[in-house]
């Protein structure tokens, strides 16, 4: 498939919305709607006995709190995707770690959001400031 046409119907501080149109190798044609995200990563981090986990407001879906790995967007210009988790590990948890693992890569829902995810295993925990 070929992407031939997009056009951005809203454009907002954490995402944009785009119109694409896509053509198909047979020859039939496709609107789709993507909402456009920079990405993000996540943490899991492990120290042989807990996995550590953060408390978030997810206003979204109706949540106070939701139980979640420690993530964040990529969205600091010049910062790596390992900066970031690093990053994100010290800021929500208050830990850094001299072990980092790429662990993978999803598409959070790739039916409509351009969002990916790449997951990080920490190991050799410590505390910081």
């Amino acid at each position: 498939m070929k992407r031939i046409g997009s056009r951005t119907v809203y454009e907002g501080p954490i995402a944009s919305v785009r119109m694409d149109t896509f053509r198909h190798d047979d020859g039939s044609e496709a609107e789709r709607q993507v909402v456009t995200h920079p990405g993000a990563v996540a943490v899991i981090a492990h120290d042989d006995v807990h996995i550590y986990l953060v408390r978030q407001p997810r206003e979204a879906v109706g949540e106070e709190q939701t139980l979640e790995l420690p993530a964040g967007k990529l969205d600091v210009p010049g910062e790596s995707p390992l900066e970031c988790a690093q990053r994100e590990l010290a800021e929500e948890v208050g830990l850094a770690a001299d072990e980092w693992e790429e662990l993978k890569r999803f598409y959070t829902s790739p039916g409509i959001l351009e969002e990916q995810v790449i997951v990080y295993l920490a190991t050799r925990l410590r505390w910081v400031e």
